[in-house]
């Protein structure tokens, strides 16, 4: 009854380099649409670009949020805080380690 439940390492790491993956994917597409409308589309008033600024940026934080603190908050609900809160960590690294990378080519570019 009061037995520990034992933590599935492998489980929380999948889980966090996935969400950190994709979180990074998600990133990628979404800068990589703003540049080609960017280049393809017209200068469009003022009001409107704020309006879509503001629409994306609203949108992006409700995915990034589902994706870096889905599954942890999924984990937090069943009591199961150590997991939630190993599997945030890894989904940060994860973001970290792609990011540096990321600018470390870009830098050397």
């Amino acid at each position: 009854m009061f037995k520990k439940q034992k933590i599935n390492e492998s489980e929380v790491l999948k889980f966090g380099f996935l969400g950190g993956i994709t979180e990074a994917g998600y990133i990628y597409l979404v800068v990589s649409v703003m540049t080609i409308l960017g280049r393809v589309m017209p200068r469009p008033p003022e009001m409107v670009v704020g309006f879509m600024v503001l629409s994306l940026f609203v949108f992006s934080a409700t995915v990034s949020g589902v994706l870096v603190l889905g599954y942890p908050a999924y984990l937090a609900f069943q009591k199961r805080f150590a997991e939630a809160l190993m599997t945030l960590v890894t989904t940060l690294v994860t973001l970290a380690i792609i990011g540096l990378s990321f600018f470390i080519l870009v830098s050397l570019i």
